[in-house]
């Protein structure tokens, strides 16, 4: 009758610590049960604007704990030139969000002229023209 009353005992208590994982598994954090919580984060439904809802689980119990969390902010990658900048023209800088794809822009300012040293005969002189000597741009062809 003891062994039976013992094995019955034994039976009713691994058939309640099999069950703690499953349980563990749906329940909030229990403030009676003594654990040093590891949390991991399982979701975050925070968008790079938007707060939302934390879902972190303890790596040794199993309990679960819920939080607000804020805005991610975006993940941007590095500026780009997307638009090469003329002597004359602006340019256009852009870059994306690794998380949303949301690109944004900037203007690269424009070169400017690169007149060369040297004075060239762009139009020759007539006897009713005096004609016209110029420098030049290296990278337009610009004439001043």
């Amino acid at each position: 009758m003891k062994l039976n009353r013992i094995i019955s005992s034994l039976l009713a208590v691994l058939l309640v610590v099999s069950c703690l994982p499953a349980l563990a598994a749906t329940s909030v954090v229990d403030p009676t049960v003594s654990c040093n919580h590891n949390w991991k984060t399982e979701s975050n439904t925070a968008t790079c604007t938007q707060g939302g809802t934390k879902i972190l689980r303890c790596t040794i119990c199993g309990a679960v704990r819920r939080e607000n969390a804020q805005a991610r902010g975006h993940a941007y990658n590095a500026w780009k030139v997307t638009t090469e900048p003329g002597c004359e023209q602006e340019g256009i800088q852009t870059h994306k969000c690794s998380v949303c794809g949301r690109t944004e822009t900037r203007p690269v300012a424009a070169l400017g002229h690169d007149y060369s040293d040297e004075w060239v005969i762009t139009k020759e002189a007539t006897v009713a023209d005096p004609g016209v000597v110029s420098q030049i741009c290296s990278r337009c062809g610009a004439t001043r």
